[in-house]
């Protein structure tokens, strides 16, 4: 659910006014995980030195198209020639989506770009592929016997907590606090989760950092222990 930002920075080289085929080519292909944002949510702009700023490129100049986990960014023809050794920026987002990787593999983002090398005889080269990684986690929790680990409880809920407040937290349940302090630091609820046969919960989609886990409800024939669970993702 989270919005990631990425930037794209390239140079446009020189060729001579009377130059044809000129191609500049940008595309960004981002993994299962990520949902590209819409065309129009791609920014397009080239560095003024009269302004000291990036300015945005005129619409007319630019086509943008989205297919899939595919982006692209072309310059007109016109456009590349009259700016030689300009500096271009794209700015565009992806969403982490329900594919999104867990864990130390990430979600890989890659961009490459295809420029005319070669004018006159028509050639282009493409870039190798840079490649930026966003990370998700997964926020575990086990509960088992105090007497006998081995033995996995089903059926505890625990309140999570979170460093930050997340726009996707849920609201808590009567009684359920809304923050908690730890170490003169305010932690903020997330969502309520409950341990499944083999003792387990999980959360996805978190950042790494520091939560806590506050039992509200004990398994059958057990007492809730209500002290906060240090949990570091």
């Amino acid at each position: 659910g989270d919005t990631v930002k990425y930037q794209i920075d390239s140079t446009i080289p020189e060729y001579p006014s009377y130059a044809t085929n000129v191609t500049y080519l940008i595309t960004d292909t981002m993994s299962a995980g990520l949902t590209p944002c819409g065309a129009s949510q791609v920014k397009v702009s080239i560095w003024n030195n009269a302004e000291n700023k990036y300015v945005e490129c005129p619409a007319e100049k630019i086509t943008v198209n989205v297919n899939g986990q595919v982006i692209t960014v072309s310059l007109t023809r016109d456009y590349v020639i009259a700016n030689p050794g300009g500096s271009i920026r794209v700015t565009l987002s992806g969403v982490l989506n329900t594919n999104a990787n867990i864990g130390t593999n990430g979600n890989p983002n890659s961009v490459d770009l295809t420029y005319t090398n070669n004018w006159d005889e028509n050639t282009t080269h493409k870039t190798p592929e840079d490649t930026v990684i966003t990370y998700t986690g997964e926020l575990a929790i086990e509960k088992v016997d105090s007497v006998d680990t081995n033995k996995k409880l089903a059926g505890a809920e625990f309140a999570v907590y979170a460093p930050k407040n997340y726009a996707t937290a849920e609201t808590p349940a009567t009684g359920v606090n809304a923050t908690i302090k730890a170490n003169e630091t305010t932690y903020y609820y997330y969502k309520t989760v409950t341990t499944g046969e083999n003792g387990k919960a999980a959360i996805s989609g978190l950042d790494q950092g520091i939560y806590y886990a506050v039992e509200t409800k004990a398994p059958a024939g057990y007492n809730v222990d209500s002290t906060p669970q240090k949990i570091e993702l």
